[in-house]
C-alpha cells in the first residue's frame, strides 16, 4: 500500500509538471470533495463501473467542477492522461476509458471548479481497476 501512495504522489507531480498552464490551479489547497455515485475513493472497480459512473459530484452543492485530469497507468504500459472539461466523461472519452487494463491505477486529480465566482480545487480521487 505504501508503494501505491508513493506511485500516486509521483503521478501527481508528473501531471503537474507536464501541464505548466495548470500548475497554479493544481497547487490550490483543496476546499471540497468530489465523488462518483456508488464508488468510494480507493475502491477496486471495473472499467464498466467507471464508465457507468460518468459524472463527478461535489459534496458542496454551491461548487461547480469546470475541469479535471484523468490518468491511468499499469505495470507494463505508459502513463495515459488527458484533460476533461466539465464534470463528466463525454462519449468521446469512453473509448479511451475502455482501454484501461486490469490492475491499473486510475487517478483523477487537478480537479478545478468555481464557488462564488472564485476558482477552487477539489481533493483527488484514485481507484484500482479489477
Amino acid at each position: 500500500m505504501k508503494a501505491f501512495f508513493l506511485f500516486y504522489l509521483v503521478l501527481i507531480s508528473i501531471n503537474v509538471s507536464a501541464q505548466p498552464n495548470l500548475l497554479s490551479y493544481c497547487n490550490l489547497t483543496p476546499s471540497d470533495s468530489v465523488f462518483f455515485k456508488g464508488i468510494n475513493n480507493g475502491d477496486e472497480i471495473s472499467v464498466q463501473d467507471l464508465i457507468k459512473a460518468k459524472k463527478l459530484f461535489v459534496l458542496n452543492s454551491q461548487s461547480k467542477i469546470t475541469s479535471f485530469t484523468f490518468s491511468w497507468e499499469c505495470e507494463d504500459c505508459e502513463l495515459v492522461d488527458w484533460k476533461i472539461y466539465g464534470d463528466s466523461f463525454s462519449e468521446s472519452d469512453i473509448p479511451m476509458i475502455s482501454e484501461i487494463r486490469p490492475k491499473s491505477v486510475v487517478v483523477i486529480d487537478c480537479i478545478v471548479g468555481r464557488k462564488n465566482n472564485k476558482i477552487i480545487a477539489f481533493c483527488s480521487l484514485f481507484f484500482y481497476i479489477k
